[in-house]
């Protein structure tokens, strides 16, 4: 994602971090699964918003180091 991209969303960055440190790589499927059952609800404000976290997750993901046993 751009710089632009990031200064719009600094809350979706800081939750990206907060989830990362909790669920590690597998932080993306988490949000995805709450973004599901948003939508579900019917509450697709909270989808988009649950749905930047993923984004910015996807970003975080891609730039950690995997474990030494991969």
């Amino acid at each position: 994602m751009n710089f632009f991209h990031r200064l719009n969303f600094p809350a979706a960055q800081s939750a990206a971090y907060s989830m990362v440190s909790q669920y590690g790589v597998d932080a993306a499927f988490v949000a995805q699964r709450e973004v599901d059952a948003k939508i579900r609800g019917g509450d697709l404000d909270g989808a988009l918003k649950i749905d930047q976290v993923r984004r910015e997750l996807l970003d975080l993901i891609v730039e950690i180091e995997p474990p030494a046993h991969y």
